[in-house]
């Protein structure tokens, strides 16, 4: 059986900015030694087989994107066991899934930048912290809330990247070991 884990990347084809065809991401995770390589949208989720830790699957890609592309991105990797527990652990089961929405960051966030997102949360608006995630809860949608904002890597310390629940939900269902 394979096992296989997704690579999150930060701030990739986001308003026309920081353009990389899938394909040519697909590309460059083959050319890493990376097998079975699949995309999903357009917004830097790759999903792969590799020997290798996630951090060190996304060390070498962020290295090989910025030598072959020229830009710098920050890639966060998850195992297929790592989102399968970001599931289970849903702490707004029932929630519209266009509501609710997961940080991923590159490790735990500052106590002062999860106390600046308390801060700025409107009512209704809610959060739920884990180490390595932030689960947000939107009932006015992303684009209007307050607590969007205060999600940078200065507040939290962090690199943070956000992915909605459904997104979530699909790169666990594609990262499904195989036989």
């Amino acid at each position: 059986m394979t096992e296989f884990q997704v690579s999150l990347l930060r701030a990739i084809n986001v308003g026309g900015r920081n353009r990389v065809s899938m394909s040519r991401l697909r590309a460059i995770y083959e050319q890493l030694g990376c097998r079975e390589v699949s995309t999903y949208l357009q917004s830097g989720n790759v999903i792969f087989a590799s020997p290798d830790e996630p951090a060190v699957v996304s060390t070498r890609a962020e290295a090989a994107l910025e030598l072959e592309l020229g830009m710098r991105f920050r890639i966060l990797g998850r195992t297929h066991v790592g989102l399968g527990r970001i599931v289970d652990e849903d702490p707004y089961p029932g929630a519209e899934p266009t509501h609710h929405h997961v940080v991923f960051l590159s490790g735990p966030a500052n106590p002062k930048g999860l106390a600046a997102i308390a801060v700025a949360a409107a009512a209704g608006e809610a959060f739920v912290a884990t180490d390595t995630e932030i689960h947000l809860l939107l009932p006015n949608g992303i684009g209007r809330s307050r607590i969007v904002p205060a999600l940078t890597e200065r507040t939290l310390g962090v690199v943070p990247t956000t992915r909605n629940w459904r997104t979530v939900g699909q790169l666990h269902e594609l990262s499904r070991p195989r036989p």
